[in-house]
């Protein structure tokens, strides 16, 4: 069974490193690479951040945002591994559809589940929501 929380993600040991991108199809890939690069220059393998961050990135641009929006990428180091976190300006909280292999959509938050050490989402104070998660090497 996958779970959601919606609570904080770790405290942060590093200063984040952010990009915000435009909510459009092209810019999936820049947040790939904003997250593969801070991940190579701190000596560490980008694989599965690059994923989840394709996956997290997606999400926003396809459930939470409309044309114009702004998307935050931040990216930093906490003693539980490396976070990524995705802000978007909606304030719903991601859906956890049940896994089916006929659908062509729906399992990113499965795979999100997989590739990550911990996950969790919380709604934002100044408005929209963060869906982080926790990458460990």
């Amino acid at each position: 069974m996958i779970t959601k929380e919606q609570l904080l993600p770790p405290e942060g040991i590093t200063p984040p490193s952010s990009l915000m991108i435009e909510a459009r199809p092209e810019a999936i890939k820049k947040a790939r690479d904003f997250v593969g690069f801070w991940f190579a220059r701190h000596g560490l393998d980008a694989d599965d951040a690059c994923a989840v961050t394709s996956e997290l990135v997606t999400n926003a641009f396809r459930h939470a945002c409309q044309p114009g929006d702004k998307i935050i990428i931040r990216v930093y180091r906490s003693a539980q591994g490396e976070v990524i976190e995705v802000l978007d300006p909606s304030p719903e909280l991601p859906t956890i559809k049940p896994f089916d292999l006929t659908s062509e959509d729906g399992r990113g938050l499965a795979m999100l589940s997989i590739m990550a050490a911990k996950w969790g989402t919380y709604t934002r104070l100044a408005g929209g929501k963060c869906v982080w998660a926790v990458i460990t090497q």
